[in-house]
This record gives C-alpha cells, structure tokens and sequence, in this order.
C-alpha cells in the first residue's frame, strides 16, 4: 500500500498536513475545525510517507507546510522535516514523546496476538480518558471500524515503526516555528514525557493542557490554547 493524500480547500491560506496517531487513521481529525486547508492521508504507509508528501505538495505547487503531528503521526512529520526541511513552515505536535521503550511495544503486541479487540477497546478509553464527549463522539462513528478494521498485520508493523523512531532534539534546529501541546491527563504519553521535549526546544513554544487527554486536539481546551 502507497501513502495516498486528499487536499481540501477550505477556503483558507495555508495548508495543514494532518497525521494521525497508531491505530487510528484521517477520520480521527473529522471534527477538528482549524483555520487551514487540510492535507490528509487517505491511506498511510510509514516507508513512504515523506517521498508521497513531498511528491502531492510538488503536484499542487505547494512551497511551505504545515506539519500537524499527534502520537505517531509526530514521529512521522519529523521524518518529513529531516528529509525535507525547506519545505516545513511550521511543525506542530501533539502527545508526543522523544522514544517507545522496546520491551513495553514487543507486549503490546503480544496482548494484540491474544485479543487485538480487547486491547484496543482499553487503548481507545485510554486515549480518550475523562473527555467523554470525545469519546462518545468516537464510540459512534469510528470506534467499531476500527476494531474490525485494524488488521493484526497493519498494528505489529505500526509497532515496529515505533520501535525504531525517536525525537532527536537536535533536529529541530532547522524548524522556525514549533508548537507541542500536551495533557497533563495523557494516559499514552505520561505528561512527563513531553517535558523533556519542552525544556530542551528553544525555539519551540509549549502548550500546557490541563484537561484534556491524549487526543488532545479534539478538546475545547486545545481550541482556545491554539487559536489564542
């Protein structure tokens, strides 16, 4: 499968590029309403994200993105910043973390091979934690899609991509503007996580969230600190 990206035009100047965290895909981003035209990737394979990226913004004469980064999709936006940094006008993450720990991934993945529906019914009440509107929300819509949907094969390989990514500080060097917004209430990625992260960025300015959870971005708390 090749990484296939949609752009919306939605009336706006600049483009966000969406990326959405494990075990997730596009849809998760469906009500986040940002002042953007969105750039999402309609099927995502983690070995050719960036090439694809940079091929669809060469295709739409696109010089500068935004890159809009939760959980996984963190990872991933900084492999698109190494490979193609001119190209980055702004980089945002959200519930992000410098680095999985090997041993904590490799059970994920034995409790995915037990019951991948049971674990990720847990994970998905994780991720939304005390925001019950969110979750409501995603019980509705995307919850029982995912379940059935994730295929074994899809979540190990995620893992996998988990398991050799990591945040280098040095890295963002390159980057003018950086944003990282985090809960104090994130049950994936410890609040604890993200302070190494934000004492280490210079140039990068942190978003404290008090209550909010690791799917941070769908909060009304998020939307006030983002648009303030």
């Amino acid at each position: 499968m090749q990484t296939e990206f949609q752009y919306l035009d939605r009336g706006f100047k600049d483009i966000l590029v969406l990326i959405p965290g494990w075990a997730t895909d596009y849809r998760i981003f469906d009500t986040l309403e940002l002042e953007y035209n969105y750039l999402i990737p309609l099927k995502l394979n983690h070995s050719d994200f960036s090439g694809c990226l940079a091929q669809i913004l060469e295709r739409k004469k696109i010089e500068k993105t935004i890159l809009f980064g939760w959980s996984m999709g963190g990872f991933l936006a900084l492999d698109f910043c190494r490979s193609f940094p001119l190209k980055v006008k702004e980089l945002i993450l959200v519930g992000v973390r410098k680095y999985f720990d090997k041993t904590a991934l490799d059970e994920i993945a034995s409790k995915i091979e037990k019951s991948k529906k049971a674990f990720l019914y847990k994970f998905y009440i994780d991720v939304f934690g005390s925001d019950e509107n969110s979750y409501k929300w995603f019980k509705k819509n995307l919850m029982r899609q995912y379940l059935e949907n994730n295929s074994e094969m899809d979540l190990v390989r995620g893992l996998k991509y988990l398991e050799n990514s990591s945040i280098n500080l040095q890295e963002f060097t390159q980057i003018n503007k950086i944003k990282i917004f985090h809960s104090k209430n994130d049950l994936i990625n410890p609040f604890i996580q993200a302070i190494d992260l934000s004492d280490n960025i210079p140039n990068a300015k942190f978003y404290v969230l008090e209550d909010s959870n690791h799917a941070a971005f769908l909060s009304k708390e998020f939307k006030v600190a983002f648009n303030g």
